[in-house]
């Protein structure tokens, strides 16, 4: 998903920079209306921040922190960080 909001995405790494790759207001919320889409989720104005589209991961947890009812900020499990490989 992230590689059709950016193409230029090399591969793409827990830690990899989105802003470094393209990631543009515009591209943020074209990645946001994706991810609240494909979750059946919406992302609370709160979490609309720089630090949560920075990496994929950072996007990941706040992602299914959102889908799973959990306050913001909260310790995900082990294994939803884990799993950021689905934003692949």
């Amino acid at each position: 998903m992230l590689r059709d909001v950016l193409p230029l995405l090399p591969e793409v790494a827990e830690q990899t920079c989105l802003k470094a790759h393209g990631l543009d207001s515009l591209a943020t919320i074209e990645v946001l209306l994706r991810l609240e889409d494909l979750y059946a989720v919406s992302i609370p104005d709160q979490l609309l921040t720089a630090d949560t589209f920075a990496t994929p991961v950072s996007l990941w947890r706040v992602l299914m922190s959102v889908r799973d009812g959990l306050p913001a900020g909260a310790d995900l499990p082990a294994q939803l960080a884990a799993a950021h490989a689905d934003v692949r």
